[in-house]
């Protein structure tokens, strides 16, 4: 294939994924994290202070925010009237609504253009690092189950930490095999970096911190393979402490943005921290990040709704082990599922080296961590930085594919093996246009597709608050002045000129529940006029719709018929 094609091939790959990633954002109203992410983010941006939502780490939520700042937004700066407690972020985020009611939608969109920035480096990497490994045609296969992820799609289109942490995943994991192919001071000092944006922007990355560790060790046993490595080796272990001081001391910068930062010194809530509670004690990493990543761990400890978690149709605390297995079966495109299936049984016959292995390992490893210790079951999304990773694992199909190996003439010829991947990849396209422009609430044909998947799995799966543009345009479609609406989310259905009530207050013909109030979760209807407990008779109303057939679905919102 002449260089001319394939970045013609690559070009037209990127350019789907934009244009997916954008014509997706413009369509959905605001979702739950990111009424509160981007508010937060822009405060913080203004004045330095992370206390406002600190169980996530700033920098990648700030980093997409940024272009949002084009938009002049108008930001409180201080959090007087906010009370300490989980909801001060939404709070503030409602105020910040109100104040900037008529702009809105535009800092919206600007802030998701970050995040589609971010998806679009994550494609480009994916590319990059699987080409090295796999040449042309395997870097194209790589980009191609990147570009056309639904998932991936999804995620970089929202303002919150997802697509931040998927980046600097990969670019951590390229800056390690970097290392290990010929370790060296800088090469660790890149590492270290690379480790610390994953750290700052969420903190399930502080998972990638033994990969790091035990990198200098690996070059070290490795080094004595050849002469020149072998004189190196005094000095690969002195490594060890730059590759694990660089994010100590970038989380005293990041967290010192406003001129100064307190060190943690108290008690600290989440079972896991209690063995470290001593050690952070003696100051030495920043409140902020302490008191966040012990508020997240106290979550995924407890669970963040107590029985918040979902699947199969019921609810439930603690976790599940086979659920982020069969989250994966049943969200993932059926053509990315047998790519990613051959991909391992290409590298289980001795598919590579080191470097080649290390990304399908990693993200194995971190799958499998997840399965056994992910409390907070709400969502793929918690898994998403290992998607960059298996992309790139993938691009041993396209060497496969591609190029005419040792073993070609006992196998299959290559006329067929592009046909198949062509077949695959035209498979993979036409899900994605049938779901369009309603990525985050995409399920496979096998699981039953998108219009079922609410029995199966929900919140950032399925309903995540973003459907409000969608219900609008299907109203004026059908000349539907009024119906009645409950809403899982935080955005203002009056924003979008939806004239509703509440279910069983008026006599409509339609009315329109969101999947998750739909299922039985009672979070609270902030944009309703008056409070609704959760002993109020609208949530008898909205039960009673529970096995009946929805006439229509959008975007994770129910519309049902009235009985006459």
């Amino acid at each position: 294939m002449s260089k001319s094609r394939e970045y013609a091939a690559a070009f037209a790959l990127v350019a789907f994924f934009v244009a997916a990633a954008v014509s997706s954002a413009v369509r959905q109203s605001a979702t739950v994290d990111e009424f509160a992410h981007l508010p937060a983010a822009l405060y913080a941006l203004k004045t330095g202070d992370f206390s406002l939502y600190n169980k996530t780490p700033p920098l990648g939520r700030a980093l997409v925010s940024l272009p949002a700042l084009a938009a002049s937004p108008r930001v409180k700066d201080n959090l007087q009237g906010y009370n300490p407690g989980s909801w001060r972020p939404w709070r503030y985020g409602h105020d910040f609504l109100m104040t900037n009611r008529d702009g809105y939608g535009s800092i919206l969109f600007a802030g998701r253009m970050g995040a589609i920035m971010a998806g679009v480096l994550v494609c480009l990497l994916t590319w990059l690092a699987s080409r090295r490994l796999f040449g042309q045609g395997g870097g194209l296969v790589s980009l191609a189950a990147c570009a056309m992820s639904p998932t991936l799609i999804a995620h970089s289109s929202l303002v919150t930490a997802d697509a931040p942490a998927a980046l600097f995943s990969l670019l951590f994991i390229m800056a390690l095999a970097h290392y290990l192919s010929r370790p060296g001071l800088a090469r660790a000092a890149l590492v270290g970096i690379a480790l610390s944006a994953a750290i700052l922007s969420k903190f399930t990355c502080l998972f990638w911190v033994p990969f790091a560790a035990a990198a200098p060790i690996v070059a070290f046993f490795r080094s004595a393979d050849t002469e020149e490595f072998a004189k190196r080796r005094p000095a690969i272990l002195a490594q060890v402490p730059v590759i694990c001081l660089v994010p100590w001391l970038a989380a005293w910068i990041v967290y010192s943005a406003e001129g100064h930062v307190e060190a943690w010194k108290g008690p600290v809530g989440s079972t896991l921290l209690k063995p470290a509670e001593s050690a952070l004690n003696l100051g030495l990493l920043p409140r902020e990040f302490v008191s966040g990543l012990d508020a997240q761990l106290y979550d995924a400890q407890t669970g963040e709704w107590r029985e918040g978690n979902y699947l199969l149709g019921r609810w439930y605390s603690g976790h599940k082990w086979y659920y982020f297995p069969l989250a994966v079966l049943v969200k993932e495109p059926v053509p990315i599922l047998l790519v990613f299936a051959s991909a391992l049984w290409f590298l289980s016959w001795g598919g590579g080296g080191l470097e080649t292995m290390l990304y399908p390992a990693a993200a194995v490893c971190w799958f499998v961590f997840a399965c056994f210790f992910g409390g907070l079951q709400i969502g793929i999304r918690y898994i998403l930085p290992v998607y960059p990773l298996a992309f790139v694992a993938m691009g041993i199909v396209g060497k496969a594919a591609f190029e005419v190996g040792a073993r070609q003439k006992k196998s299959f010829p290559l006329a067929w093996k592009k046909g198949a991947l062509l077949a695959l990849g035209l498979w993979l396209l036409a899900g994605d246009a049938l779901v369009w422009p309603n990525y985050l609430s995409y399920f496979n044909i096998f699981s039953g597709g998108s219009g079922r998947g609410y029995k199966i799995l929900l919140d950032s799966n399925y309903d995540w608050g973003q459907g409000l543009p969608a219900l609008k345009g299907w109203m004026e479609k059908e000349k539907i002045e009024s119906i009645e609406l409950a809403y899982f989310g935080h955005d203002d259905p009056a924003r979008f000129k939806i004239n509703y009530s509440l279910p069983g207050e008026s006599g409509g013909d339609y009315v329109a529940i969101s999947a998750n109030l739909l299922m039985g979760q009672k979070y609270p209807m902030t944009f309703a006029p008056e409070r609704v407990g959760k002993d109020d008779p609208v949530w008898k109303v909205i039960e009673d719709y529970r096995d009946q057939e929805p006439v229509k679905t959008l975007g994770g919102i129910l519309v049902f018929k009235k009985a006459s």
